[in-house]
């Protein structure tokens, strides 16, 4: 049994993506190898919508795998329905998990809105609570999840927890988004 933590980014604020992409940055510029697992951000092969994956594909030590439908309307709104191939790219993403879970290969897990993708129904939350006890069993690795309300339970058998609370946002003036700052 190795001793890995679990760190939990969570809370309604900006930058829980930010500080796992970070510390995904740092374990693998120190050398360590890193699966970055992302959870209803998918990538078509083609137009890639979320700028810092063109560089995180370029370090050598980060494994990046990436599930989910485009959020983007062509009119450039979010979208926000959840659609029957939405919730089968999440259960490809939480395979994948599963089987970099159960190896040792890598030093650093990022499970990338993970929570999210609970709270909002792509997986149920016990599939959420099924990795993290393969991740207990195990602790072959460090394990981050990150996204919006993470469980109370979740928080608490956790080792470390980080809430980004918004208490003020550039969103609610009307400003768009912006690329390289929030995609």
């Amino acid at each position: 049994m190795g001793f890995g933590c679990l760190h939990i980014y969570t809370g309604t604020g900006k930058g829980k993506t930010t500080a796992a992409i970070g510390l995904a940055i740092r374990s693998a510029g120190a050398g360590k190898k890193v699966a970055f697992v992302q959870f209803d951000k998918g990538y078509d092969g083609e137009k890639e919508f979320y700028s810092e994956r063109n560089l995180i594909r370029k370090i050598e030590n980060i494994d990046l795998f990436c599930y989910g439908c485009g959020r983007i309307n062509p009119d450039g709104t979010f979208r926000t329905t959840i659609t029957d191939e939405d919730r089968a790219e999440a259960q490809k993403a939480l395979r994948c998990s599963e089987q970099l879970l159960q190896v040792q290969t890598y030093f650093l897990i990022v499970l990338d809105e993970i929570i999210t993708s609970a709270h909002i129904g792509l997986i149920s939350q016990k599939e959420l609570f099924k990795l993290v006890e393969m991740f207990k069993r195990n602790r072959f690795s460090e394990l981050v999840m990150t996204g919006i309300k993470a469980p109370e339970e979740l928080m608490q058998i956790s080792d470390l927890v980080t809430e980004m609370k918004n208490i003020k946002h550039y969103y609610t003036t009307g400003r768009k988004v912006i690329k390289g700052i929030e995609f």
